[in-house]
């Protein structure tokens, strides 16, 4: 085939590839643990969304994507007197964010703060920290044979009504110190550890939670567990909460051009591989594509046919004399330039002499040939002798040193 590129082959090849493995694969589950207040995927947070619309739990719960600087002193005061949720695996507050949070929990605000990492400023801040014990996941049961069910042993939480069993993975972290004057332990697990605190900031309060998986819908949902869930929620006070997802989602408008298309499973898997088939075309049209080049012909050597041309030229004017005088002229000249010698003085022995002992030829070689060119052109007779004249001049060039 004409001109084919072997890149659109790759090209083609992958696209195949891509639409067999999409029409033959399921469903696929997102296991990404993000707390997304509106996903249904195991670690998205929809269910406990609709558990704190229930009527028995008494909030009115808004989403917003800021910080709690921007909630409580960049906004209007219409947010003013509302409570808040964070719900995260790492929260990163910044110092103002935090000195906006306690001072509306001085002012009887409650803060609801979940969270498996807190940073460092939040921990000295209200005098507690945490452990995160990855030792104690243990696999209950494991088929070696098939190498597919894998069973992690459950551990038990417990607040005072209620206890719900969880994974291993869901129940990591915890708190080890903390103030006991001002803090009141609301939920243990197993260890009986504290997982969930509440900690009295003036009129209000700050609630921790270490377990933050425990609220996706993976473990929400799982048995009875809801129970437990709704103990935690209803620990909080009635009233209006905000739920800042800034810290999972970041801020609205700033996420990437395509967070539509990244946010569905099979859109996203296409527009990676779109970017795959863009970059694996950018790899092959890098190299240097070069237009043929037309073929030259050499020009051809004409000198040796202006010589003949220039000989019959000679040859029908028989002008043997012009010929020699400039063959004279360019000879005296060539000894000039080389030889540092006049011939055309009138001392032309002494000139002979000097010129025999620098060019290295015989004396009567060169006298001979002076003569024989001087008969010439003085009284040309045959072309015999013009022949022999020439011959002595060529003796000359290729006997000289």
């Amino acid at each position: 085939m004409k001109n084919f590129n072997k890149q659109y082959l790759f090209l083609g090849i992958a696209v195949v590839l891509y639409l067999v493995l999409t029409l033959t694969s399921g469903t696929k589950t997102d296991w990404d643990i993000h707390y997304k207040s509106f996903e249904s995927s195991p670690y998205g947070t929809a269910a406990l969304t609709q558990l704190l619309k229930a009527p028995e739990v008494k909030m009115e719960v808004e989403n917003l994507r800021l910080t709690p600087y921007e909630i409580y002193d960049s906004l209007s005061e219409s947010y003013s007197d509302n409570n808040l949720i964070i719900i995260g695996n790492q929260l990163e507050l910044d110092k103002v964010s935090i000195e906006s949070m306690l001072r509306e929990a001085k002012n009887g605000r409650s803060i609801l703060l979940a969270a498996e990492e807190f940073n460092r400023l939040l921990k000295d801040t209200l005098g507690f920290t945490t452990d995160n014990n990855y030792s104690s996941i243990q696999i209950k049961d494991f088929d070696l044979k098939n190498g597919v069910n894998l069973e992690i042993d459950s551990v038990s939480l417990k607040t005072a009504n209620n206890v719900a069993y969880f994974s291993d993975f869901e129940l990591i972290s915890s708190f080890n110190n903390y103030n006991t004057f001002t803090t009141k332990v609301l939920a243990k697990n197993e260890n009986d550890t504290p997982v969930f605190i509440k900690v009295s900031v003036g009129n209000g309060a700050i609630y921790l939670l270490s377990t933050p998986k425990i609220l996706t819908n993976i473990a929400l949902l799982n048995n009875s567990n809801y129970k437990l869930i709704s103990d935690i929620i209803t620990t909080l006070p009635e009233g209006k909460y905000i739920r800042t997802e800034y810290y999972t989602l970041g801020r609205v408008g700033h996420q990437s051009l395509f967070r539509v298309i990244l946010s569905k499973l099979g859109l996203k898997e296409a527009l990676q591989l779109l970017l795959l088939l863009l970059l694996i075309y950018l790899v092959f049209e890098a190299k240097r594509e070069q237009r043929p080049l037309p073929e030259i012909t050499p020009l051809a050597n004409e000198s040796i046919g202006f010589i003949k041309t220039l000989s019959h030229l000679y040859v029908t004017n028989g002008t043997n004399k012009s010929i020699l005088v400039k063959r004279k002229r360019y000879l005296l000249n060539h000894i000039r330039n080389k030889y540092y010698v006049n011939l055309t003085t009138d001392e032309i022995d002494q000139d002979i002499v000097l010129l025999s002992l620098r060019s290295g030829i015989k004396e009567e070689e060169l006298r001979q040939l002076f003569i024989t060119v001087d008969k010439e052109i003085t009284n040309p007779l045959t072309d015999g002798g013009f022949i022999s004249a020439n011959k002595l001049i060529d003796n000359f060039y290729s006997k000289e040193i």
